[in-house]
Order: C-alpha cells, then structure tokens, then sequence
C-alpha cells in the first residue's frame, strides 16, 4: 500500500501502542509540513520568495492533501510557517483515523483512571504495520548510505529530523552519521531546484513552528 508523506510520517511517529514518539504538537506540525511537500512534489505549489503560491490546482487524488491545496489556493499568500501552523491543528488525529479506516491501524476507544476515555490507534496484532516498516527501511537504508538517494525517501527523512522523531527512527545508527548525511543530501542535486527549495523552507518551518510552542507551553 503506497502512503502518503503524511501518513508516513505520523506511522513513524508512533509505537505499537498508539503512543506519539516525543511530543504530538510536533507530529501535527510534521504532518502539515509532509502536506506541503506532497504539494511541491507533485508540482502543485512552490515556494515564491518566502510565500507558498499555487502553480496547479489540479486534484491530486489524496483528499487530505487536495483540501490543503484548496484552502492555499483561495486566500492570500502566506509563509510556509504559517500554513504549517494552520494545517496543522488537530492533523496527527485526522491521519491516525484515517489510517485506521483503511487498516493500516487498529482502534480502539481506551480508558484511563477508570473514567477518562480517548482514542487509541495501535499496531494490529502488535505487529509493525507493513507500510511502516517499509517506510523505515527506506529511510534508514537512505541514511546509512546502502540506497541511492530518492526524492521522496528525501524529503521524508528531512520532515522525520524537523519533527524530532529522528532519533527513534534512526535509533541503530549513530547520531554523528546521520546529520552529517542529512546535510550531505541536502546539499545534493536528487531533486530540482524548487522542489528542493520548498522542502528546505518547509523543514524550517516545521522547526520554528515546534520551538515556538515549546516556548509557549514552558512560560504559559
């Protein structure tokens, strides 16, 4: 089953337990930042000056990532920073569900404290679903230098370090060797110029995006 950046994404975000890898803020942030590179990628926007602006409006088929396309291609301009922080309200949840109903994840209705209750998302079996261990291993191979690089694996290991998940998903490699590859492609030549450019702008507003609500978590 091919998956989406974001679904990708929020899979590796998560353990067999329906718990989030760090802080689920970041994963929301994340995923906003996978719907605009799923955009750039597929030739829909690019990165004008430090504006998102829509250069196709053709559906890509993705209903997650055409509702974003829609809502960017009918207002105002504005910074990849602030779509990520507009797209990314509540998305983890939307993608968890979403997974589920197409059965990547399990669902279940949990309890907490015998009172509280909230929605669980798990491995099905306890079993690491097939597209997540794929899309791991392509990372992870991508990283330790045993695949050629491709846009896409690309472009998701850069969203996996920008939402600070990149510790558990390359957590058998050593942490030196994978920001020094992540710099090296990077500054590669796996993807054209304005694919690359809004991936970069992308990262770095999913970066920003997660230090300021950090920062307002600490001091409110």
């Amino acid at each position: 089953m091919a998956l989406s950046l974001p679904s990708q994404l929020v899979l590796l975000g998560h353990d067999a337990g329906g718990g989030a890898h760090g802080k689920s803020q970041n994963l929301d942030f994340g995923a906003a930042g996978a719907i605009l590179v799923e955009l750039a990628l597929a030739g829909r926007i690019v990165v004008d000056g430090r504006q998102v602006a829509v250069v196709d409006a053709t559906p890509t088929g993705d209903p997650l990532v055409d509702g974003a396309l829609i809502m960017i291609n009918s207002g105002r301009r504005q910074s990849p920073k602030a779509w990520v922080r507009k797209l990314g309200r509540g998305l983890r949840k939307r993608v968890l569900a979403d997974l589920a109903r197409s059965g990547v994840l399990a669902y279940e209705r949990a309890t907490t404290l015998w009172i509280f209750t909230y929605d669980r998302y798990t491995w099905p079996f306890g079993a690491e679903p097939g597209p997540r261990a794929e899309a791991r291993t392509q990372c992870v191979r991508l990283i330790s230098g045993a695949a050629a690089p491709d846009r896409r694996v690309v472009a998701l290991c850069a969203l996996v370090a920008a939402a600070g998940i990149d510790g558990r998903v390359f957590a058998d490699l050593p942490r030196g060797q994978v920001r020094a590859r992540l710099k090296e492609l990077s500054a590669g030549d796996w993807a054209a110029v304005a694919v690359k450019k809004a991936i970069e702008e992308v990262q770095a507003a999913v970066l920003a995006a997660a230090v300021v609500a950090s920062t307002a978590a600490t001091t409110g």
